[in-house]
Formats: structure tokens, C-alpha cells, sequence
């Protein structure tokens, strides 16, 4: 597959008007395969997602607002403990003052990815920040970054998985639902 990506980009580089959105998917697929093959010049997912928003955002009138709506991991300002650097720190190092990182999280519910299976979301621990700003009268909350400031170095989900951190330091504000739901898709 990686031979076979290369030939149609090697031939879409060559074809006098083939679209430059042909080339980028086509160079998009072919560092998929070298990242699932660990190549070692392999861009990371995040990376990758960097590189096609400054090529759509080339191609924008002057003073566009953008939102890329993400998951939260790969929106994040820094990159902590997290094994890979996110979306959203290539994100801060070029547009630091001219944007706004807003994270999600839930105290409970499921959820599911693209017509997956649904996974349920366990209920969240006493001392997380999403347990401490829902109640059962709480359908959701916004915590700005002050909010989050003020609650210091706490556990939450924010990243799929639990980890304690100052998260005012990733997110200019996090929306906290009280239950998620998953998508349901309609069969067609």
C-alpha cells in the first residue's frame, strides 16, 4: 500500500491539473501507512492534523475565523505527560494570543466513535474536576480559565484517561456534561 500511495503521488505530481487537494490526501495516506508501519520519518497523527490545517488555512481570506473541532487530546496547549506533542501546541507556538483552546469532559454517559460500538463512561471520582463542578441538577458546566486556575492541580478525563494536572495551563476553558451521550447515526 505504501509502494502503490507513492506511485499515485509520484503521478498526481505529474498530471498537469490534478487538484493540489488530490496530492495532499494522497500524501496524507501515505504517512498514515508509514505511521502504521513505524517508518521513522513518519509524521505523528498530530502532526499530520498541524500540517492540513496551515494548508487550509493558506487558501482562507485574511482574518478568517477558524474552529477545528477535535477531540480534546489533540487540542491541548502543551504537551505534559502525554507521549506524543498535540495539534494544539504547533497550534500555540504559532498563533498563541490569536486563539483559544476549549477542552470536553464528562462525569458520566457513553460514547462511541463513528458508528462504533457504544463504550460506557464510568461514573468520575469524588475528587476529579468533573465531580467537583456537576451535580445531579447539572446538565453542564463552562469553567474559564480563571475557574480552572483556581482549581489547581486536579484529576480529570480531560485526555480520555485520567491523569492529575493544572489543566488552566492546556485549556482556556473545558465544558463539563454532567451525562454525554453518544452520537446515533441513521441508517441509510
Amino acid at each position: 500500500l505504501q509502494l502503490c500511495t507513492q506511485q499515485a503521488i509520484d503521478k498526481l505530481k505529474n498530471t498537469p491539473n490534478a487538484e493540489l487537494s488530490e496530492q495532499k490526501m494522497a500524501v496524507n495516506l501515505a504517512n498514515l501507512y508509514a505511521r502504521n508501519n513505524q517508518a521513522p520519518n513518519a509524521l505523528t497523527r498530530d502532526e499530520s492534523m498541524y500540517h492540513n490545517f496551515k494548508w487550509q488555512h493558506q487558501n482562507l481570506p485574511k482574518d478568517s475565523k477558524v474552529i477545528i473541532w477535535t477531540a480534546t487530546v489533540h487540542a491541548a496547549r502543551q504537551q505534559g505527560d502525554l507521549k506524543r506533542k498535540p495539534m494544539g501546541v504547533w497550534l500555540a507556538e504559532q498563533w498563541q494570543n490569536n486563539m483559544a483552546v476549549i477542552g470536553f469532559t464528562a462525569y458520566q454517559g457513553e460514547s462511541s466513535m463513528a458508528g462504533m460500538t457504544i463504550k460506557a463512561i464510568t461514573a468520575a471520582p469524588e475528587n476529579s474536576l468533573e465531580a467537583k463542578v456537576t451535580s445531579d441538577a447539572t446538565d453542564w458546566v463552562y469553567l474559564s480559565a480563571k475557574d480552572l486556575s483556581e482549581l489547581g492541580k486536579i484529576s480529570a478525563r480531560l485526555y480520555g484517561k485520567f491523569m492529575t494536572v493544572k489543566w488552566h495551563e492546556s485549556f482556556d476553558g473545558v465544558v463539563v456534561f454532567r451525562q454525554e451521550q453518544a452520537p446515533t447515526f441513521i441508517e441509510r
